[in-house]
Formats: C-alpha cells, sequence, structure tokens
C-alpha cells in the first residue's frame, strides 16, 4: 500500500511536469507566432 502510494505521488509529479513542458512549449510557440 505505501509503495502504491509513493508511486501514485511520482506520476502526479511527472504529470504536472509534462503538462508543464507542453504549457511552455505551446506559449513560446504562440508568442513566436504572434511577436
Amino acid at each position: 500500500m505505501n509503495t502504491l502510494i509513493r508511486w501514485s505521488n511520482i506520476f502526479k509529479i511527472d504529470m504536472i511536469g509534462l503538462i508543464g513542458l507542453i504549457g511552455t512549449i505551446s506559449i513560446y510557440r504562440f508568442m513566436k507566432l504572434y511577436f
């Protein structure tokens, strides 16, 4: 049970990082397109 919670926490952090990375790339492309 403890290892499961640990893995879900790692997965959650990984998902947040992935979403942040995609958001940063899309914002960068948007800025390049319009400015």
